[in-house]
């Protein structure tokens, strides 16, 4: 019985050839590794490894990141795209796969048989640098990712845990979007905590411009108070009390409980403003976003969400003896200054036409005016900016010490490891936390609030585009990653190599034994990849409908340092206390599995380009060992270097998604080009197969090209 490729170090067992001769010059397998392939299921299924490895660097940023934040965003209006995202890919996978295993050819040595030199590399090549840089900072947003999952599971100084309390700058502006309509516990917060403590904000002269907001907040209050009876006043100050202001600690779920019963009952008092806000929308046609009134509920819940999370800060702020209110405040700042610094840019691209028209110049007196009112709004807008990022977006330390931790195990096992240990590691910790993850969606299900029903799930397979662009373009961005991403299309041939399934097949010959070979194990190969498929689309429609029943009905969005806790909200109204305990062990096995695979994955890709543009001797085993050790240890060093510079992980992902999603048909361009021109005739697919895989690349072509149009025009 033939030993596993498991047992050899890296690459070992393979001869892996980077040339771009043509196919027959090139550099294939050793006679003796040949093996029959299996001939019953459990054989083949024993054969299996190279697409578990792929989805375990599949189920991480792409499922937990973008596919959840996508359902965030756009609801289930999208499910479509991101079920074709995942099941398109796999006819150009397994293409690319067909020539590696049958040539003994990487696939960048492939890539670059396609017509269009620029000197030694062509251009889907050049291409590929740039999106390799894109994906090498994606990675530096997925340590970050498992930096802030640790952080929150085992904190160190604490200050990670304490800063995301805090609402970031895009939710303050969320809250002040709509506090004109909405009645919420931080109204009641202005309205009973800051009265009856008597703080000294109104008796402040330097700080007026706090009061006289608080004072016009409180009116607002009061006059929506006045509507109700004395009875009811009294029982929602009674209920605010209970749910706000006793002892939070004591007991986390019974104060859950309390904030719920106190936001139904919000829900409840502002349903009139609700309903006369979405009959205002319909009457106003300006406005973009859907007037219908399921919207305004589902920005109701977030809204009150919201209230809860400026009510607590606040009163931390209080206690450690600062200025309460200051942070919404400081927000409002910003936003007057921006509006006061568009409106003098306003005033200038007004003169200059009026100046056009009339053909005659503006005075330089009333050029330079208009241009220091610019100046000094822009410089108003920086440091009120300034003021709420300091508060909002603080330096934390343990997000960083963990992630440097998961980088230096990273290290360890690249540099020391086996194909057995990725192999092996990946699918345990990616197969447990999907399961918890179905579990919760199916959980969800019989919940009233948060169940999709089965018409809503209908809706999303219906070709239909979100309410929104913001969703649209965040899905442009998760179809380049979820599934096969671009960097996995490449680097799955590489795991197909170093399984073993190239040097079993042989040196390629005319004789009909190869040939039989080379048929068995591209049956092995098609269930690797077809099982592989079935297990992160499964995984990714779950990811997907908890984001869009959950977080995009509390119209919460992942993003930023808050990334990691945003998405652990989705599992509460299933898990409840324990929720947070589940999904950060989940977080840290998925994210850390992905930055596991990817590395290993990019080390190997890597020495291949190097040998590609003809860096590197491509038949020198000794320097390729070297390159692969090398970069084990300078990729993952570079990607939490990235996190430390404060990138936003979710954008980092965002953007590598969008470079890949643009990539996605040169390399399905790729794939037809060498089935046409470098195919086995002995092992050609049937005709179907070239029909499926000339939709994929059609597929892949319009929505790279409209990912690259709409980014132009956007």
């Amino acid at each position: 019985m033939t030993s596993s490729p498991s047992e050899d170090s890296p690459l070992k067992s393979t001869a892996l050839s980077a040339s771009d001769a043509p196919i027959s010059s090139t550099e294939t397998t050793s006679e003796s590794g040949l093996m029959d392939p299996p001939r019953n299921f459990f054989g083949t299924l024993r054969q299996l490894g190279p697409g578990l490895i792929i989805a375990g660097s599949i189920v991480g940023s792409g499922e937990l990141i973008a596919t959840t934040k996508t359902g965030a965003q756009a609801g289930m209006a999208l499910l479509w795209l991101i079920v074709i995202g995942c099941v398109i890919k796999v006819f150009v996978q397994i293409e690319l796969g067909r020539h590696a295993i049958t040539h003994g050819q990487t696939t960048l040595a492939a890539l670059n048989l396609v017509p269009g030199r620029i000197g030694r590399a062509n251009w889907i090549l050049w291409f590929w640098l740039v999106m390799m840089a894109a994906s090498i900072a994606q990675l530096g947003g997925i340590v970050g990712g498992v930096g802030q999952a640790l952080a929150l599971s085992f904190p160190l100084q604490g200050d990670y845990a304490r800063a995301i309390q805090t609402p970031s700058a895009s939710q303050l502006n969320q809250y002040l979007d709509w506090d004109e309509t909405f009645l919420t516990a931080y109204d009641l917060h202005l309205m009973y905590d800051v009265t009856e403590n008597n703080e000294p904000t109104s008796q402040s002269a330097e700080l007026k411009e706090v009061s006289d907001w608080v004072e016009t907040r409180q009116r607002g209050t009061i006059a929506r108070l006045e509507k109700l009876s004395p009875a009811e006043r009294a029982e929602l100050g009674d209920m605010y009390r209970v749910a706000m202001v006793e002892d939070q600690a004591s007991n986390p779920a019974a104060v859950e409980a309390h904030r719920e019963k106190l936001r139904q009952r919000l829900t409840e008092l502002n349903a009139d403003s609700l309903q006369q806000e979405a009959n205002r929308r319909v009457a106003n046609k300006s406005f973009k976003e859907s007037p219908s009134i399921e919207r305004l509920r589902r920005i109701d819940r977030g809204h009150a969400v919201l209230a809860e999370m400026l009510v607590d800060v606040d009163r931390i702020v209080s206690r450690e003896g600062g200025e309460s209110t200051s942070l919404l405040v400081g927000q409002h700042r910003v936003r007057l200054a921006e509006g006061i610094a568009k409106e003098a840019k306003q005033k200038l691209l007004l003169e200059e036409e009026l100046a056009a028209k009339q053909a005659s110049t503006i005075p330089v007196v009333r050029i330079d005016a208009l241009t220091m009112e610019i100046q000094k709004a822009e410089k108003l807008v920086a440091l009120h900016k300034e003021s709420v990022k300091s508060l909002t977006e603080p330096w934390t330390w343990d997000d960083k010490y963990w992630a440097a931790f998961a980088t230096f195990i990273t290290i360890a096992l690249l540099v020391n490891g086996r194909y057995g240990i990725i192999q092996n590691l990946s699918t345990v910790l990616v197969v447990g936390f999907t399961f918890v993850t179905i579990g919760n969606v199916i959980s969800l299900q019989t919940t009233p609030q948060w169940h999709v029903s089965a018409e809503t799930f209908l809706r999303g397979l219906s070709f239909r585009l979100p309410e929104t662009g913001n969703g649209l373009m965040m899905a442009l961005a998760t179809f380049g990653i979820i599934g096969v991403g671009a960097t996995e299309l490449i680097t799955y041939p590489y795991w197909c190599i170093e399984k073993g399934y190239a040097r079993h097949i042989g040196t390629r010959t005319e004789d009909e034994a190869w040939a039989a070979r080379a048929r068995g194990w591209m049956r092995v190969m098609h269930y690797d990849a077809f099982l592989s498929m079935v297990i992160y689309t499964v995984a990714t429609i779950a990811f997907f409908i908890m984001g869009a029943a959950v977080l995009y009905s509390e119209g919460r969005d992942p993003d930023g340092m808050r990334m990691v806790s945003t998405l652990a909200t989705a599992y509460v109204p299933v898990f409840g206390e324990y929720a947070k305990f589940l999904f950060l062990i989940g977080a840290v096995a998925v994210l850390y599995s992905t930055f596991l695979v990817a590395n290993a994955g990019h080390s190997r890709m890597i020495t291949d380009g190097i040998k590609v543009f003809g860096l590197m001797d491509p038949h020198n085993e000794k320097a390729h060992q070297w390159s692969i050790s090398i970069l084990c240890v300078l990729l993952p060093l570079i990607c939490l270097a990235i996190f430390c510079t404060g990138i936003n992980p979710v954008s980092a992902v965002a953007f590598a998604g969008l470079m890949q999603a643009t990539m996605l048909p040169m390399i399905g361009y790729a794939a037809l080009y060498l089935r046409r021109t470098a195919s086995d005739p002995r092992i050609s697919p049937p005709v179907w197969w070239d029909i499926l895989l000339f939709l994929s690349f059609i597929g892949l072509l319009i929505v790279g090209a409209y990912g690259v149009w709409s980014k132009v025009m956007g």
